[in-house]
């Protein structure tokens, strides 16, 4: 062969015979050799081709990269014997760097191009050394083997060395593979220091960046709230947030909220708080009048993932008065609470919180829905009709709502899911504005409420009978048809009067 330059070359091959001719093209591959001819595997380990007896069967096939600096940065070597020789492989050597590339944590082999390479392989990752934990797997961007694991459907043969930062796995086919084992990097936004009080809704809003993805960021809340231990958020817009926890602890003191977020991998960072300085910056009356310590009593709070939105007050509940929390200023239908007190209940937290649906174990109520919620006065029979009077809801629903859906205004009413059914509640209109219809409910106690109304029904006018007017009546004498006798008749009856006589006669 001439010493050309390193290529693929094509040898064009004609046969003759008597009874005809023959063409084909015959690729050659000429001087190509992977270490010498490929930016980044001249290193020492990657297999030299020149030394290579059959290139029809290879054993041990092994590339290994270095990055710009000279690093080792991955390496394959293929556990089953390859064909260099194959025509479509031979055709795609002159892309060969295109199809095949390392970096730190991912190594790709385009199988579709390199088909003949697309076979078992150990594969090593170097210079991991910044990961905290053993690396989980990514195919694609796919997450297919969590950090811990070392072995699944994929993957196998899982070796970590944390200390010289190396991974090892074998894999069945190719395509891209990740590794990844670094933490997520978490940013507190708020609150950080803020001062609050009983009642306060947090808002919570935290920063998560990550490679491999977010599974889940939760905030532990149970030094600040008594019946939920974590928050979930959801993300928003790039961000983490949560707006469903109120506080309610009345000892004053800064409280640290921790958060955890973990990717896709299982990889998780738990090193960052949100705090909350516990003080009462501003205090009504009823919250002076409670300061004697201690929790306040609140109800239970719906998953955050069914809520649409949260108001919530706070009363000092003592025998023989009248309490009203009012929520005029929020966005919900519930514009307040209001009862007369026979005990005392120290204070006690309203919270009404408006759900995007039905609760699983709620059926859904008669006649149109206009919103689901879930009011809690105090935990479970703080507030009921046994220790308190004229336990009032104050309520509103929107005019636009009841043209649109044709509600018949009488119809609406607050009906409340207690003991496994809906039970509509005594409910009256008070009064009107531009765009709302206000009411009032009267219940025994608190649960999942919602506002219904029916539609008009058509109404069906019976036609009621006219009565016709009295007639005067007269006696008239029978018409001459009436009186005529059946034609025919009186002859008929002489006839028999003859017969019979003649009768008589011969008997005689």
């Amino acid at each position: 062969m001439p010493d050309n330059d390193t290529g693929v070359y094509y040898i064009s091959i004609h046969a003759t015979t008597a009874t005809g001719a023959n063409n084909t093209v015959c690729p050659v591959m000429l001087n190509f050799n992977p270490q010498s001819n490929i930016t980044g595997l001249g290193n020492p380990n990657t297999t030299d081709w020149t030394e290579i007896n059959d290139l029809t069967h290879v054993s041990n096939l092994t590339f290994e990269a270095n990055d710009s600096n000279g690093n080792v940065i991955g390496s394959l070597e293929f556990t089953k014997n390859v064909n260099l020789c194959d025509i479509e492989f031979a055709q795609k050597l002159q892309q060969f760097g295109e199809y095949v590339d390392f970096d730190t944590a991912q190594t790709t082999l385009d199988s579709a191009n390199l088909s003949t390479l697309n076979v078992s392989t150990n594969l090593t990752m170097y210079g991991l050394g910044s990961f905290e934990n053993q690396p989980g797997i990514l195919l694609d961007g796919q997450p297919i083997l969590e950090s811990g694991q070392t072995s699944n459907g994929t993957v196998s043969g899982l070796d970590w060395n944390a200390e010289k930062g190396t991974l090892t796995f074998s894999v069945g086919h190719w395509s891209t593979y990740t590794a990844d084992g670094k933490t997520p990097e978490v940013t507190a936004i708020s609150p950080k220091e803020k001062r609050v009080k009983v009642g306060d809704i947090l808002d919570l809003n935290v920063s998560v960046k990550d490679t491999s993805g977010i599974s889940s960021v939760v905030v532990n809340v149970s030094s600040v709230n008594d019946t939920v231990d974590e928050a979930v958020l959801k993300n928003v817009s790039g961000y983490w947030v949560n707006n469903s926890i109120m506080v309610d602890t009345d000892a004053e003191d800064t409280y640290y909220l921790n958060i955890n977020a973990t990717d896709v991998l299982g990889n998780y960072n738990n090193t960052v708080n949100l705090s909350v300085i516990r003080a009462d910056t501003v205090k009504t009356d009823d919250d002076k009048k409670s300061s004697s310590g201690g929790r306040s009593s609140v109800g239970p709070s719906m998953p955050p993932e069914d809520v649409e939105g949260t108001v919530s007050g706070i009363k000092r509940v003592l025998a023989g008065s009248n309490v009203k929390y009012d929520f005029s200023d929020g966005q919900g239908p519930v514009l307040g609470i209001s009862f007369d007190a026979k005990d005392d209940k120290g204070t006690v937290v309203a919270k009404v919180q408006t759900l995007k649906d039905k609760p699983d174990d709620v059926d859904d109520p008669k006649g149109n829905s206009y919103q689901l919620m879930s009011i809690t006065v105090g935990s479970e029979g703080t507030i009921s009709d046994e220790n308190a009077d004229n336990i009032l809801i104050e309520f509103k629903v929107s005019k636009e709502w009841v043209e649109e859906n044709n509600i018949d205004p009488s119809t609406i009413r607050m009906t409340r899911f207690h003991d496994g059914k809906w039970q509509d509640l005594p409910s009256n209109q008070v009064r009107e504005d531009d765009q709302y219809l206000h009411f009032t409910a009267e219940t025994p106690g608190f649960s999942v409420f919602s506002i219904v109304g029916d539609e008009y029904k058509e109404g069906i006018e019976e036609p009621i009978a006219e009565q016709p007017e009295d007639e005067e009546t007269t006696d008239e004498p029978a018409s001459e048809t009436e009186n005529a006798q059946t034609p025919g008749f009186t002859a008929i009856f002489a006839v028999a009067l003859i017969a019979g006589a003649a009768l008589i006669m011969r008997k005689d």
